[in-house]
This record gives structure tokens, sequence and C-alpha cells, in this order.
């Protein structure tokens, strides 16, 4: 069965995230932003850090998702000055 994706956010999710899809991994790569528009706009920006970290960036599908709670994510939300400071 395919998956079904939502084109709107759920009302009671307030953490915001860019994600990757890989096969059957969906990857919260950066956040958590205190909006959908916030991680959607972040999102080109973090895919292409990914794709120059990390060849496999380049073959995922890439988008945003929410959860109602904070999640850990690899380069968090303000990763930016990591880059910069690495």
């Amino acid at each position: 069965m395919p998956r079904i994706f939502r084109a709107e956010t759920n009302p009671d999710h307030d953490q915001f995230y860019v994600s990757a899809i890989e096969g059957p991994r969906t990857y919260l790569v950066a956040g958590p932003y205190s909006s959908h528009r916030e991680a959607q706009d972040a999102m080109p920006e973090v895919r292409a850090f990914a794709e120059e970290h990390d060849g496999r960036a380049h073959f995922m599908a890439w988008g945003t998702c929410s959860t109602g709670e904070g999640i850990a994510t690899p380069l968090g939300r303000d990763w930016r000055m990591k880059a910069v400071a690495a």
C-alpha cells in the first residue's frame, strides 16, 4: 500500500522539523522549529548542507514534518552556527 502524506500540519503539533526520507526510513534532520513556515524556509539550506556532507542526501526525499513533543535532531535548530564553527 502506498504511503499517504498529509498536505497540512496537525493542529495539535507545535514542533516542526526538516525531514528526509530514504526508502522506508524517515529522518528528522534539523529542528525543532516553532512554526511550519520556519521549517519550510530552512529546508533548502539544510538539504544543501546535507548533500555537501553525505552523498546519500542527493537521493532522499526532503520536506517537513511535525510532532507534539521536542525531539533532538542531528543538526538542531541553530545548525548554521555549528556549521560555521566547524
